[in-house]
């Protein structure tokens, strides 16, 4: 999942660039990455790189895939997130079953049928 930091200190450098490294710990700072999430490892990983610069952080993502669990990142050692870095070993996970959050019943089956006449190019 996180193997190497290039792009998320990439990131958080362009932050601290345009903003200041000291505007990280006064800002709320929310990041949608995703357009479909499917186990929120993106989501999770740019997470971490933002609180690590003090900043809080709001994530959001428009869907999630269908019968995925989500993957939320719950200890992460401390790293500099302007300094490119290799994480030898995943972080500790905490899995979220998708069938536990569903707050619609019927919301998969509408997504799917969406989805299939997105493909076929039915966009009514």
């Amino acid at each position: 999942m996180l193997k190497q930091s290039v792009v998320g200190s990439t990131s958080a450098r362009y932050f601290a660039e345009n903003h200041g490294a000291d505007d990280c710990n006064q800002r709320m700072v929310c990041a949608r990455i995703d357009d479909i999430c499917t186990n929120g490892y993106s989501l999770e990983a740019a997470r971490a790189y933002i609180e690590q610069t003090g900043a809080k952080v709001v994530c959001m993502s428009w869907l999630k895939t269908i019968n995925t669990e989500y993957k939320e990142i719950r200890a992460m050692r401390k790293f500099d997130p302007f300094v490119a870095d290799t994480f030898t070993a995943e972080p500790q996970q905490m899995s979220h079953p998708y069938a536990g959050y569903v707050a619609d019943r019927i919301a998969p089956e509408e997504v799917t049928q969406k989805l299939r006449a997105y493909d076929a190019w039915k966009w009514s």
